[in-house]
């Protein structure tokens, strides 16, 4: 069930969020997410099996009511449609409610509203969401990624830090959060720090969202993250290695990329302080 309303309050909240970046993302699918009847973002995207072309579920059966045609085939001459011919789009139902953060929660509230409003008796669910919102708080953990972990002494393995994060938080922000906490500076060039999710580098213009989509994490447990800290010998190196780590992932994304010697691997705070304060350069 869909409120026609909804449709007006997709639209004004776009039109708010406009400066944001997510939102300048969103407009690049603006045409391919928008339903040609309300103009609002698709609800329940249901698709015309002869022309497929896509519209709210509830806007194309109101449509049905008055017209048995297509309403961008009509001018054509398309064939004749029911409800038959309507099928259901689950993965563009997906992909809307991924694209435009707290869309879904927004639907889920008017329908809630609705059911008060008008005495509606529903069976209640235990389902957890399916999809997050940008301020949705996401607990996390972040250890020190275990094949290092040969390289810490007794009592030297660091502990695993628990967090809990709004879900729009970039992995930048968990680096920066890491280098404050072993006291490296952002800008230093011989240094890098790695967050991992899974065995695989992290993007750091990635979000909690993102990592939660790409890798279907439940909020049944922590999402839980690697990490590792390197050190170069001079910051030619380091990009020799990140271009060489670029392009065995393009060519062999299932193995590991094995890094050369020149890059060491920092195991706890005390190591790393001490690599930074020597007086004798490493390159």
């Amino acid at each position: 069930m869909h409120l026609q309303n909804t449709h007006n309050t997709m639209e004004s909240n776009a039109a708010m969020d406009a400066t944001s970046p997510a939102s300048r993302d969103v407009r690049q699918f603006h045409d391919l997410i928008t339903c040609r009847l309300c103009r609002g973002y698709m609800i329940d995207p249901t698709t015309v099996d002869y022309c497929y072309h896509t519209y709210c579920r509830s806007c194309i059966l109101k449509h049905l009511l008055r017209a048995v045609y297509c309403p961008e085939c009509k001018a054509s001459g398309g064939k004749e449609i029911n409800e038959l011919n309507l099928k259901s789009d689950d993965t563009l139902r997906s992909l809307i409610y991924k694209l435009v953060p707290g869309l879904y929660q927004r639907e889920c509230k008017e329908l809630a509203d609705f059911k008060e409003q008008h005495d509606f008796v529903d069976e209640q669910t235990t389902d957890e969401p399916e999809f997050f919102t940008t301020t949705e708080l996401i607990s996390l953990s972040l250890e020190y990624h275990p094949a290092m972990l040969h390289q810490c002494g007794p009592g030297e393995v660091p502990p695993t830090i628990y967090l809990q994060c709004a879900a729009g938080l970039p992995v930048e922000l968990l680096k920066r959060f890491l280098c404050s906490k072993y006291n490296i500076e952002t800008d230093n060039g011989l240094v890098e720090v790695e967050v991992t999710y899974k065995d695989e580098v992290l993007p750091t213009n990635f979000t909690l969202m993102d990592v939660a989509y790409c890798y279907n994490w439940s909020r049944e447990s922590p999402m839980a993250f690697c990490y590792r800290i390197l050190l170069y010998d001079n910051e030619q190196t380091k990009n020799d290695e990140n271009n060489l780590s670029r392009i065995n992932q393009d060519i062999e994304p299932e193995h590991s990329v094995r890094r050369s010697k020149s890059a060491k691997s920092v195991t706890f705070a005390e190591d790393l302080e001490s690599e930074i304060d020597s007086g004798s350069p490493r390159s």
